[in-house]
């Protein structure tokens, strides 16, 4: 299953049941969601979470990007200058509603952060749009290609 391209399986289990509820209260368009929203409607909240929790428990498929290293290297100087690992902690592994972004597909990546930078993206109390806002577009690139490979 896939949340705006992104693979559900490297998502912890509050990120999912978080999204699976905001597709279901139609706070998330349904038509970002890649077909969930017909999926969860009428979902009662112990069966949102036994979806999470049977996602959450799912191995990550693998990728066929290739990371640029050096491309790499810039974006984890950039992920530590704009302090990245505050709320994604170490290792980009999430916590609570944070979302687990390591190992995340790269367009999802990239594309997460421009909607952000946009404002098309809204769904954090703005912090997201906050940081992206001090991004280049290099800035993006490099920190996908260094998120990707974790």
């Amino acid at each position: 299953m896939t949340k705006h391209g992104l693979f559900v399986a490297v998502e912890s289990r509050c990120e999912v049941v978080v999204f699976v509820m905001m597709v279901a209260s139609e706070c998330a368009p349904v038509a970002q969601a890649g077909g969930l929203g017909e999926v969860v409607q009428g979902l009662s909240r112990d069966e949102m979470r036994e979806l999470a929790d049977h996602f959450a428990a799912q191995k990550p498929a693998p990728q066929n990007f290739k990371a640029d290293p050096a491309k790499a290297v810039l974006g984890k100087k950039k992920a530590d200058e704009t302090l990245c690992t505050m709320c994604h902690l170490g290792g980009f592994a999430g916590q609570n509603e944070i979302p687990r972004v390591a190992g995340q597909h790269y367009d999802y990546i990239v594309r997460q952060l421009r909607d952000f930078k946009a404002r098309k993206r809204t769904n954090d109390a703005g912090n997201m749009t906050s940081v992206s806002n001090t991004l280049s577009d290099a800035d993006i690139e490099n920190l996908a290609h260094y998120i990707v490979g974790l």
